[in-house]
Parts: C-alpha cells; structure tokens; sequence
C-alpha cells in the first residue's frame, strides 16, 4: 500500500517536470501493487494516469481512467464498510 502511494507521489512529481515516461513507468508500478485490493489507491493511481494522458493530449485515453476510477470510486462508496475496511 504504502509503496503504491509513494509511486503516485513520485509520478506526479515526473509529471510536473514533463518527465512523461518515467510518470508513466511509476503509474503502472502502482497499478501493479494495488492489484488485488486497496481499491481508493488504484482509484487515484487512475485518476493520475488520467492527468497524464490530459497532458500529453491523449484525450480519449484519459477519459477511459477517469470512467475507471469514478467505477472504482462508486463501488467503494455503495458497499458497506465491513466490506470497504482494507481498500
């Protein structure tokens, strides 16, 4: 969990200095991590990977991990929280 979070901090930081490859090497390493659960992390890891598709003018990528993360979003907020303790 907290290596995911550390590599969405680190991509975003890529991002801002338009270091896109590295931002997306990082993204895809967070991905990996939140895999099996922390669905709220993978839900931001998405949404980064949305802000990095906007930036690099890949419009229709970006909307599809945006329509990712608000599922993801969704889920997390319409299950009861026995069900959401660890995600």
């Amino acid at each position: 969990k907290e290596i995911a979070i550390i590599c969405n901090i680190l991509a975003m930081a890529h991002l801002h200095t338009e270091d896109y490859k590295m931002s997306q090497e990082l993204l895809k390493k967070a991905e990996l991590y939140t895999e099996n659960n922390n669905a709220r992390i993978r839900a931001i890891t998405y949404n980064n990977f949305a802000c990095l598709f906007r930036k690099t003018k890949k419009l229709r990528n970006a909307l599809s991990y945006l329509e990712k993360a608000l599922e993801i979003e969704y889920q997390c907020l319409n299950y009861p929280p026995e069900e959401n303790i660890e995600q």
